[in-house]
């Protein structure tokens, strides 16, 4: 049976409380968005999806790797948007602001994982933390006047010590995500 993957950034609790509060506010206008759970916020390097169990060692060694490379820093988590535009979201997203690290860890990883079989992605890499997910096309109008407003909020400053490979279960009350290993970046 095969594992539904993915490699992320988890953030740290005062930054999440800060985003779930804003969440909380954000719901009352958007009826028609899938939100995100506070416990599954999270940054997301790469989405493998459906990995074969024996696989997964291959991914933790390329993992391991690119740990050893890299060395903690810092990420701001700053405004607001949608993709493909916040005019006509299908996801919401806050921002994170690095000098370029997170790209840098992300191509690395891109790379390595490439060399062991895996996909390389074919959209740019966007660093972002998504908050939601638009269900149907409705009015939004409210909503996006709303997230408007927080185009220049200031989320909070993370440290991203570790990358972690998670588990997706997707079950009918929403994804239940569980860390397989976090790998400490240590270079």
């Amino acid at each position: 049976m095969k594992i539904r993957t993915f490699i992320a950034i988890n953030i740290s609790d005062p930054v999440r409380t800060e985003i779930d509060t804003v969440i909380t506010k954000l719901r009352q206008y958007g009826r028609d968005v899938k939100w995100v759970k506070k416990e599954n916020l999270h940054l997301t390097l790469k989405f493998l999806g459906d990995v074969a169990p024996s696989r997964i060692q291959t991914i933790e060694l390329n993992l391991q790797k690119i740990a050893a490379m890299y060395s903690p820093f810092s990420v701001t988590l700053r405004s607001v948007g949608g993709f493909p535009s916040l005019i006509r979201p299908k996801v919401l997203w806050i921002g994170a602001e690095d000098g370029g690290k997170l790209n840098e860890l992300y191509s690395a990883l891109d790379t390595e994982l490439y060399k062991s079989g895996f996909a390389k992605e074919e959209k740019p890499f966007s660093a972002h933390l998504t908050i939601g997910r638009v269900r149907e096309s409705g009015d939004l109008t409210k909503l996006t006047e709303k997230m408007t407003l927080l185009k220049t909020k200031d989320f909070g400053i993370t440290t991203i010590s570790s990358m972690s490979l998670m588990k997706s279960d997707l079950l009918k009350s929403g994804p239940v995500y569980s860390v397989v290993e976090d790998f400490p970046l240590n270079g």
